[in-house]
């Protein structure tokens, strides 16, 4: 039996994952994009913001974060798929890392800040 709690990474299926929750269906993790795709999605945000577009975090594709963790320093932690990307405990592998405690408090303050997050994630994080 794997241990692993929120915040630990894996890998699955050849990407890395943040480990936040399991219920007996579903397994929760954040997506880390690699550099590429986390500077595009940070560009096209933040180019979004500049032209006065509102509601953003209401959209899937801007529920992220960006990491301070010195192994994935300026990637994006992706809730875009988080309870849907239909991950299996048979092929987690951690890796060994944790996320920094900065990441840990921006990875709870957005589950229970974001209209994306389900509420089965968001529940055991509501203050």
């Amino acid at each position: 039996m794997i241990t692993i709690t929120f915040g630990d990474v894996f890998r699955y299926n050849g990407k890395e994952y943040i480990f936040l929750k399991i219920t007996p269906d579903t397994i929760y993790a954040a997506w880390i994009l690699n550099k590429r795709d986390s500077e595009k999605i940070s560009s096209l945000y933040n180019y979004k913001v500049v032209n006065g577009k509102r509601d953003l975090e209401s959209r899937t594709i801007f529920a992220f974060i960006t990491l301070d963790t010195k192994e994935f320093k300026k990637r994006i932690a992706s809730f875009h798929m988080t309870g849907n990307d239909l991950i299996k405990a048979t092929g987690i592998e951690p890796i060994g890392i944790s996320v920094s405690d900065k990441d840990i408090k921006e990875l709870k303050s957005l589950i229970r800040s974001s209209p994306c997050v389900s509420k089965e994630l968001k529940k055991d994080f509501v203050k």
